[in-house]
């Protein structure tokens, strides 16, 4: 009976014992899995951070690059519309004074009765005033058309302008998404789509018409290495590296956007 009531004393104390070791390796576990989670939670938030900044920084370089191509084409339509307004005023004071001498005729041929025949000579030289105002007036009309011809047709190609750029820069970001997330590109607001440094595999600009050594490696200095940023410039872009090259025009003469796809299709077998 000891011997009984000894072994189950024995066998309740380990099973004690082992409960109160298992309960602590559960605490030490818990412990473990609860930190590593809340580890990874503040890993992934800081990269949500990170991401959502890199975004915002985007959105903002896009946002300057549209407003930087928009205020050119404003400056034009004002321009225009100064042109037009002018030639309102012109054509205002033409009517008017065309008026006025239409009064004055009547005037004196009321006064030709009475008056002597000298009055003629003032008369018919009032009537070739009047005739050549007509013909000022005439002209400022079909000038005040082809002003209105003019805004309208700028305001066309703005509006294509802006749409086909918008397109080139979608195109950009797209295919650079990862390039510019990564840091290795960056979007230049006057410059476009640029390496921060040289990429793996660089394309001969040289190829180029127009591009010889020394440009290519000004290029490079830029940031440019690639055909496919060459093809996918919008005019403002073609501008401004025309400004930033000095070589005023030369980028539209020689054609650089349609040899740089030339090229591009030619290597990598991709149309743009």
């Amino acid at each position: 009976m000891d011997a009984f009531v000894y072994f189950f004393s024995n066998l309740v104390l380990l099973n004690l014992i082992l409960s109160l070791v298992a309960f602590f390796l559960g605490l030490l576990l818990g412990r473990y899995i609860w930190l590593k989670y809340k580890k990874e939670v503040s890993n992934l938030e800081r990269e949500s951070q990170l991401k959502q900044s890199r975004i915002d920084e985007l959105e903002k370089t896009q946002q300057l690059m549209v407003q930087s191509q928009s205020s050119d084409r404003e400056g034009r339509l004002e321009e225009a519309a100064a042109k037009l307004a002018e030639m309102q005023t012109r054509y205002e004071h033409c009517f008017s004074r065309k008026n006025e001498l239409a009064a004055q005729v009547t005037r004196l041929q009321g006064e030709q009765k009475t008056a002597s025949l000298d009055r003629d000579g003032e008369i018919s030289a009032l009537q070739a005033e009047i005739a050549e105002l007509k013909s000022q007036h005439a002209a400022c009309e079909l000038r005040k058309a082809a002003l209105e011809e003019e805004v309208t047709t700028l305001k066309d190609e703005c509006a294509r302008s802006e749409g086909e750029s918008d397109e080139l820069r979608a195109k950009n970001m797209a295919f650079f998404a990862t390039e510019l997330e990564s840091g290795q590109m960056k979007a230049d607001e006057s410059l476009g789509i640029l390496y921060t440094s040289a990429p793996d595999e660089v394309d001969d600009l040289t190829r180029i018409k127009g591009v010889a050594g020394v440009l290519s490696k000004k290029l490079n200095d830029y940031g440019v290495y690639k055909y496919r940023q060459i093809a996918l410039w919008t005019p403002q872009i073609c501008e401004d590296f025309s400004n930033t090259l000095s070589f005023k025009g030369r980028i539209q003469r020689d054609n650089w956007i349609d040899q740089a796809k030339t090229f591009h299709q030619e290597k990598y077998g991709e149309q743009i």
